[in-house]
């Protein structure tokens, strides 16, 4: 938190009252950001985790479920993506086609099987490096575009679409999200 930095906001982020957050958060013990990586949604076997893992917070009650953040990042399809700024143009149909029925069953799935989940947790979406958030190996990547995106955003209302890397803040925490192998970039010649 920001008393362990004695009071220095890194990144610009701090609340405005940090006793108030601090009080905030001490009564929000039940609230969980919950981080789920490299989420291939054209793997059926991700997708049969996605919906037994969604089914078992069903049942909660709405105010249980209002306590929770899932976090999304990418790759959100196995097979790198280069569509990015593109999407204009006539190449690429059938990826752009896929890209956009996988969110599009990500957003069925959520509609059908979690109801519950789907209208009252908050969900973040980060691209990962090989997804259609921009031109490949360009960092920071663009949030995936709304034209991928449309129903997931209409039947999941808490949805946002965060750039890679992106930062949140979880009452007096700041968490940052990068995805990316920074290993690999080190190790490149200069």
């Amino acid at each position: 938190g920001i008393a362990a930095v004695n009071g220095l906001d890194t990144f610009g982020l701090a609340p405005p009252d940090h006793e108030r957050a601090m009080q905030l958060q001490q009564n929000s013990l039940g609230s969980v950001v919950v981080l789920l990586s490299h989420v291939h949604l054209d793997d059926p076997r991700t997708m049969k985790h996605l919906e037994n893992f969604f089914a078992a917070f069903e049942g909660r009650d709405d105010m249980d479920l209002s306590d929770i953040a899932v976090v999304m990042v990418g790759d959100f399809i196995s097979k790198p993506q280069n569509l990015g700024d593109i999407a204009h143009l006539d190449d690429g149909i059938a990826e752009r086609q896929q890209y956009l029925s996988l969110f599009d069953k990500l957003a069925t799935l959520l509609h059908t099987k979690a109801p519950k989940v789907a209208s009252q947790c908050t969900f973040v979406f980060v691209p990962g490096p090989n997804d259609a958030a921009g031109p490949n190996g360009m960092f920071p990547q663009s949030p995936i575009s709304h034209a991928f995106t449309e129903r997931l955003r209409r039947w999941v209302p808490h949805s946002m679409f965060a750039p890679n890397p992106c930062r949140l803040r979880f009452f007096t925490h700041e968490i940052v999200i990068a995805r990316h192998d920074y290993l690999d970039t080190l190790r490149k010649d200069p």
